[in-house]
C-alpha cells in the first residue's frame, strides 16, 4: 500500500472524527496523534477528550482503503462512534 494511501485515509478519520464530536457537542481537547505498528498491521489514534485519554484501534488495510471503500468507512464509523 502507498504511503498517500495511509495519508489520505488518517485525513478522513481524523475528519470523521471531529464531525463525531462536533455532533455530541464535545471537543478533542489535545491534538490527535498516530501511531503504526507494522508487526500487527494496526494503526492506532489517542486523542484527550473531556480529560480522558482515548484510543481507537484500526486494521492498518481499513485505514488505507477508507477514502475510497464504503466497507471500510462503514466499519472505521462504527468505530468511532461506539468505543
Amino acid at each position: 500500500m502507498l504511503p498517500q494511501q495511509l495519508d489520505h485515509g488518517k485525513a478522513w478519520i481524523e475528519s470523521e472524527l471531529r464531525a463525531t464530536f462536533r455532533a455530541r457537542r464535545t471537543t478533542i481537547v489535545d491534538h490527535l496523534s498516530w501511531r503504526l505498528d507494522f508487526a500487527s498491521q494496526r494503526c492506532m489514534l489517542d486523542a484527550r477528550v473531556n480529560g480522558q485519554q482515548k484510543r481507537w484501534t484500526f486494521s492498518y488495510k481499513d485505514v488505507a482503503e477508507c477514502s475510497a471503500n464504503l466497507e471500510a468507512q462503514r466499519a472505521i464509523r462504527w468505530q468511532l462512534r461506539f468505543q
